[in-house]
């Protein structure tokens, strides 16, 4: 086997986005796959509706309502989650689950520990290691709960 090695490369970074010119073959090819897909009686259940949305929910929305479900569904007094587990926007009107898993795409567990209010006020990587974050991926809290008796739960969907 004879060796070569790259000596020249050019080119430039395509944007997919709306500026690239659609494709009608690949379109009306995607479109009969997406048909199947709902008619396919293991994947139907991801495009039934689920719930209507009379707005648009952004993501830090998404991000503030379903840390507070996971607070109330865990009976806890604050719940925390990464900005990272909320990937997209919902649209308005219809919402499926797939729209649903579109914009929280990981089967993330719901885990309560008990901790006294001064481990609480302290972000669990501060105590490891004395710095905050700083990557960008900053979790999302709600605390807007009254303290409730302590309970522990251990919920996944």
């Amino acid at each position: 086997m004879g060796t070569r090695s790259v000596t020249r490369v050019s080119g430039h970074l395509v944007p997919v986005d709306d500026r690239l010119p659609v494709d009608e073959t690949i379109e009306r090819r995607v479109a009969r796959m997406q048909r199947a897909l709902e008619r396919d009686p293991q994947y139907a259940p991801l495009f039934q509706p689920i719930a209507r949305l009379a707005q648009p929910m952004s993501v830090e929305q998404l991000g503030e309502r379903t840390v507070a479900i996971m607070r109330d569904a865990a009976h806890a007094d604050v719940a925390v989650s990464t900005a990272s587990s909320f990937r997209q926007s919902l649209p308005s009107g219809v919402v499926t689950l797939e729209d649903l898993r579109n914009a929280m795409p990981y089967d993330n567990e719901i885990v309560v520990v008990e901790m006294s209010g001064a481990a609480a006020k302290t972000p669990r990587r501060e105590q490891r290691t004395g710095a905050a974050r700083g990557d960008g991926n900053q979790p999302t809290a709600n605390s807007q709960r009254p303290t409730l008796p302590r309970r522990r739960h251990r919920l996944s969907r």
